[in-house]
Order: C-alpha cells, then sequence, then structure tokens
C-alpha cells in the first residue's frame, strides 16, 4: 500500500472518535457525547471546537504553520461571533488575587 499511512486505533479510541464526528456533525448533542465519553460539557465543547478548526483547515487545504496563522487571524472572529454567549450580569465579578487576603 505505497503512497497510504495506516492508523491503527483500539476499539476504546475507535468509539471516542465516531461520537466525537457524530457530536461535530450535531447527529448528537454535545451532552450526550459528553456522557457517552466520560468527560464534561466543558471537555467535550473544547474538543468540538478543534475539531471545527482542524476540520475548516482541511477543507482549506492548509499545510503549514504560516497558511494556518493566516486562516485562524480570519477563522477565528468568524467563530466567535456564531457561538460567543453574553454574560448574565454585566458586572464583572473578576477580583484582582494580589489585593486579596487569604
Amino acid at each position: 500500500m505505497e503512497g497510504h499511512d495506516i492508523i491503527v486505533l483500539k476499539q476504546r479510541e475507535l468509539k471516542r472518535l465516531h461520537v466525537i464526528h457524530k457530536a461535530l456533525d450535531e447527529a448528537l448533542k454535545q451532552a450526550e457525547a459528553a456522557e457517552m465519553l466520560s468527560l464534561s460539557d466543558r471537555q467535550i465543547r473544547r474538543i468540538i471546537k478543534k475539531a471545527r478548526v482542524v476540520k475548516e483547515m482541511r477543507l482549506k487545504g492548509i499545510k503549514s504553520i504560516e497558511e494556518a496563522n493566516k486562516f485562524l487571524a480570519s477563522y477565528l472572529p468568524l467563530y466567535n461571533r456564531k457561538f460567543a454567549v453574553n454574560p448574565k450580569e454585566k458586572e464583572d465579578i473578576h477580583r484582582d488575587i494580589l489585593s486579596m487576603r487569604i
């Protein structure tokens, strides 16, 4: 099989890949995918976010770091507009850790 790479996956890894693809294609809810893979909702969201970016880069034929950086400069603002969620409260509750007494 000259010119082809062979990837060997364990059954568990193959299942994980299948679940992630189903969640990426929205055939499976992220919460369901997280439960099936014993992950938190946040973990599965991060995995799917990375998979979306990789999928977009493959579709564009990006093969170098320079091309990827150029692509990300235009892609991330669009991605953030599409998936951003406004906070429930407008007040910033972050505190400067250096000024806190412990």
